[in-house]
């Protein structure tokens, strides 16, 4: 009876967190490009943060709902991140890291997840010029990929995972050459351009109608 309760809970907080995906990401497409946004979209992002957050703060201790909470964090942070909101974005994708290390450190998905929250947060410290910090993200989602590369070079989500990770790398250094007023090492952005792009024509080449590649 137990086995059968738990699985029951699992199967509900699948549906929970689908359901709040698919109106998230309807609205994500159809939201402008650009930072400003209008009152109403806010007001839907608010909407939307507010049922991230109560499913985020669910207490439970069982892994299946433990990830989809580390995802409801991670989408919290996302919202946050759109509204401006530094600290609560930071601390959300902080707390959905943490969940993850602790659920599962070796399960792909999990690695997966985390190889994203930590490219999210590596990006908003880019936003706002806290280097150092945007380094150290972008490093644990190298050493992420790294560690799942065996199992998973072949899988496209994987090999575009690394090439978002070789794009931050070049953001790094051309935001970092321009705040502090250093010359920017062209040879070694060339170097890791030249990596993503071979990447995504083999991308392309094997997924055309994959638009997103």
């Amino acid at each position: 009876a137990e086995r059968i309760e738990r699985q029951r809970a699992d199967e509900n907080a699948k549906i929970g967190i689908e359901s709040l995906e698919k109106i998230y990401l309807a609205l994500e497409k159809r939201l402008p490009s650009d930072p400003f946004l209008t009152s109403e979209d806010r007001e839907l992002l608010v909407q939307l943060l507010d049922f991230y957050e109560r499913f985020a703060d669910k207490n439970s201790f069982d892994p299946a709902e433990q990830k989809q909470k580390a995802h409801a964090f991670w989408r919290v942070s996302q919202i946050q991140d759109r509204l401006g909101n530094f600290t609560e974005a930071k601390d959300a994708c902080d707390r959905s890291i943490a969940i993850l290390k602790e659920v599962s450190p070796r399960d792909i998905a999990c690695l997966t997840a985390m190889a994203r929250s930590f490219h999210s947060l590596g990006n908003m410290f880019l936003t706002v010029h806290r280097i150092e910090e945007a380094k150290e993200a972008q490093r644990e989602v190298t050493t992420i990929l790294d560690n799942m590369e065996k199992e998973c070079r072949d899988q496209p989500d994987h090999r575009q995972a690394r090439t978002s990770n070789y794009l931050n790398q070049v953001r790094i250094l051309i935001i970092e050459s321009d705040i502090r007023g250093i010359p920017l090492d062209l040879e070694q952005a060339k170097t890791i351009c030249d990596l993503e792009v071979k990447l995504l024509v083999e991308l392309v080449n094997e997924y055309p109608e994959q638009i997103k590649y």
